[in-house]
């Protein structure tokens, strides 16, 4: 739960990712997440309609981390470009290397922050992602379990 909220608030603050689609998405695991664990009895077609949904929702939570990595490696690259046409600038205005690198630095400070909002974004993302591929096999050996028993209860009369 904390880590969703988490997210989108670090999500109001980067632009490229789609804000409404994740967040749509992260609600809907979320109440999938919590159906599972708050309800005793669960029913086999809701049981394969909820496994279903959840599949669907890993591919989007899975499509977005796509996005945020490579959106990571070009914040990445743009900081190192950055920081490296800033160094070369004031090496050539006479300044000496290290007051050009701490120039850079500082020059380069606010690329670099969005940089590890987004990359923090990314592994929390990861470990939802994670947690999603692990509640799936726990459905699954809902499933089977359930199963068996409706196979030995109706089979055996």
């Amino acid at each position: 739960m904390a880590q969703l909220l988490q997210c989108r608030l670090i999500l109001t603050k980067t632009t490229v990712i789609s804000h409404s689609k994740l967040n749509e998405t992260l609600k809907e695991v979320d109440s999938i997440l919590r159906w599972f664990y708050q309800t005793k009895e669960k029913p086999l077609p809701i049981l394969i309609d909820k496994k279903e949904k959840l599949s669907v929702l890993s591919f989007y939570v899975a499509e977005q981390l796509s996005d945020l990595k490579a959106q990571y490696n070009l914040k990445y690259y743009d900081r190192r470009i950055s920081f490296t046409r800033s160094v070369n600038r004031q090496i050539k205005e006479g300044a000496p290397v290290s007051k050009a690198e701490y120039i850079g630095k500082e020059e380069t400070n606010d690329i670099l922050q969005e940089e590890m909002e987004i990359e923090n974004l990314a592994y929390r993302l990861e470990n939802i992602l994670k947690s999603i591929k692990q509640v799936l096999d726990a459905m699954r050996d809902s499933f089977v379990y359930l199963k068996a028993e409706y196979d030995r209860t109706y089979f055996q009369k």
